[in-house]
């Protein structure tokens, strides 16, 4: 779905991380982790401040859950261009997800075993 316009972003970081990124010195950097559940990406919550802010201050109560250290919360923003998403708070977009999710159920039982072998 192409999506018009722009929305606002809200990255929560630590504050020595927020800073570098607004100074130009550093940048958000990709997640990679396995425990990602929307995959790889800069993560941001949509017109949510407080929600950002949550999430840091989340990772910095519970270290262990988070790749970097929060020692402080601090929220940057960004004005983000969708172009081609999937806006899962859209029924057309959820129609889209559950089509791609049966089609890759009936792949995989029609060729798991050859799936196992890669």
């Amino acid at each position: 779905m192409i999506l018009p316009n722009w929305v606002i972003g809200y990255h929560g970081c630590d504050r020595a991380v927020g800073e570098a990124i607004l100074s130009g010195v550093d940048e958000v950097h990709v997640s990679s982790n396995k425990y990602d559940w929307l995959g790889e990406g800069a993560y941001f919550w949509e017109n949510s401040y407080a929600r950002a802010h949550e999430w840091a201050t989340l990772f910095k109560e519970k270290p262990k859950r988070s790749r970097g250290n929060i020692n402080e919360p601090f929220v940057t923003g960004a004005i983000i261009i969708p172009g081609n998403c999937l806006d899962l708070a859209e029924a057309k977009s959820l129609q889209i997800l559950k089509e791609a999710a049966d089609e890759f159920r009936f792949d995989w039982r029609a060729h798991a075993r050859e799936y196992v072998r890669l």
